[in-house]
C-alpha cells in the first residue's frame, strides 16, 4: 500500500486518542475544598465516566478549554464522519484506571502540586475492533475483505490495549473555595500526543473520492526549489502532492512544497519529499511522525538499515518503521536543506530500501 508517511500517523494518533475512551462508570464527585489530590482523582473519574461536559468543573478558568479539548474524545474523533459508529466502538471498550494515583507533593494556602502516576488500561472486544476497522476502510471506498480485517484489526487491538501512561506533575490552584487543576498536562490544547486524529479516515487516501480542494495552491517557487534537490532520474517522474489543497490532508505546519514519486522497479516502491520553511518546522514534523509511529509500536526493532528503529545519516536523522503488513518504510531528514523524504518498499526488503535511500537524496542543488 503506497501512501505518505504522515497519512499513516493520522491513524496512529486516532488510535492514541481512542485509547483514552473509557467504559461507563459512576459520575465523579465535585472538586474538593481541602484535598488537591481528591480533585485530580475526581477529574480522572469523570473522564472514565465519559462525562466530558463535566471536565470543566475540575479545572481552573485559565486552563478549562485546554483540558476539555485535550480529553474530550468526542471532539477529537468527530471528524471521522457519520460512517463511523463511535457508540458501537465504545460499547466494546472497558478500561481500568485502578492503578492511577494522585499525591500532593507541595502545597500552600492557594497553590499546590499533585504527582499523578500510573496508566489507563483498556480492553476492546475483537468484534468491536473489527467493525471499527471495517468502517474506516469502507468510508474510504475500499472493499472490506477478511484479509484486510485480519491484517489491520490486530494492530488496532495492540495499540488500544497498550497501557496509556498518564503520569505528570499537575499544578493546582484554590479557586472559588475549591481545589482545581490548573495545568494542561504538558500538551497542546486540543491535541493528543502525535498528530491530530482529524484525518484518521485517510487510511487509504488513494482509494477514496477526492474531497473538495479549499486550501491555497502550492507556491511554484517553493516547488521549483524542492525539485532541484531531487536526483534527476527520480525528479523526472515526481508530481506535486495531489492532496496539497485538501483540508486535513494538505501541508503540515511550515511545509511549503511536496512531491510524490512512484519509481516502479527501482527498489523503493514509492517516495515523497517535503520542503519546509526552516529546519525548526522540519524537525517538528519529523518528531511528530516519529512519536506517532512509536505509539503504534511500528519503530520497535534493530533500526535502519536492517529493520524498524531510529538511526542517523550524514545529513540528518532517520527512522525505519513497519506500521501495517510487511512493507518496509523509512523517513529521513536533510537538515541543511530543511527537507524530509519518506520511502516504501512494498516487499518488506530492508536491504533494497537502504539501497534506494542511498541514491534518493535529496542533494544540494
Amino acid at each position: 500500500m503506497r501512501t505518505r508517511a504522515r497519512r499513516w500517523t493520522t491513524l496512529a494518533s486516532g488510535m492514541l486518542a481512542i485509547s483514552l475512551l473509557t467504559a461507563p462508570g459512576a459520575l465523579a464527585a465535585a472538586p474538593s475544598a481541602d484535598d488537591p489530590a481528591a480533585t485530580v482523582t475526581g477529574l480522572f473519574e469523570t473522564i472514565a465516566a465519559k462525562d466530558f461536559a463535566g471536565i470543566g468543573a475540575f479545572v481552573c478558568a485559565d486552563k478549562r478549554d485546554a483540558v476539555a479539548a485535550r480529553f474530550d474524545i468526542t471532539q477529537q474523533l468527530g471528524s471521522l464522519g457519520t460512517d463511523i459508529d463511535l457508540d458501537a466502538l465504545m460499547a466494546g471498550l472497558t478500561v481500568s484506571a485502578a492503578g492511577v494515583t494522585a499525591t500532593v507533593t507541595a502545597s500552600d494556602a492557594t497553590t499546590a502540586t499533585v504527582a499523578v502516576a500510573g496508566s489507563l488500561q483498556l480492553d476492546i472486544t475483537d468484534d468491536a475492533a473489527r467493525v471499527f476497522v471495517g468502517q474506516i476502510l469502507s468510508s474510504q471506498g475500499m472493499e472490506v475483505t477478511d484479509e484486510l480485517l485480519d491484517q489491520y484489526t490486530p494492530l488496532l487491538v495492540g495499540q488500544l490495549e497498550t497501557p496509556q501512561d498518564v503520569s505528570a506533575e499537575v499544578a493546582m490552584v484554590l479557586e472559588d473555595g475549591v481545589w482545581l487543576v490548573c495545568d494542561d498536562f504538558g500538551g497542546t490544547p486540543g491535541q493528543q500526543p502525535g498528530p491530530t486524529p482529524s484525518a484518521a479516515a485517510s487510511l487509504a487516501p488513494g482509494a477514496s473520492p477526492a474531497p473538495a480542494a479549499s486550501l491555497p495552491p502550492m507556491d511554484p517557487a517553493a516547488l521549483s526549489t524542492l525539485m532541484a534537490t531531487i536526483p534527476a532520474e527520480l525528479a523526472a517522474i515526481c508530481t506535486p502532492d495531489t492532496y496539497w489543497q485538501i483540508p486535513d490532508l494538505g501541508p503540515d505546519p511550515g511545509e511549503i512544497a511536496s512531491v510524490d514519486c512512484d519509481p516502479d522497479g527501482s527498489g523503493g516502491s514509492f517516495v515523497s519529499y517535503s520542503l519546509f520553511a526552516d529546519k525548526a518546522a522540519m524537525d517538528a514534523f519529523y518528531d511528530t511522525q516519529l512519536q506517532g509511529m512509536r505509539g503504534m509500536g511500528a519503530v520497535d526493532g534493530p533500526g535502519c538499515p536492517t529493520g524498524p528503529g531510529e538511526a542517523t545519516w550524514e545529513h540528518g536523522r532517520r527512522f525505519c518503521y513497519q506500521p501495517f503488513g510487511d512493507d518496509a518504510h523509512m523517513l529521513w531528514t536533510h537538515d541543511d536543506l530543511a527537507i524530509t523524504a519518506s520511502a516504501i518498499n512494498d516487499d518488506g526488503d530492508w536491504a533494497a530500501l537502504e539501497t534506494f535511500f542511498a541514491a534518493a537524496g535529496p542533494v544540494a542543488p
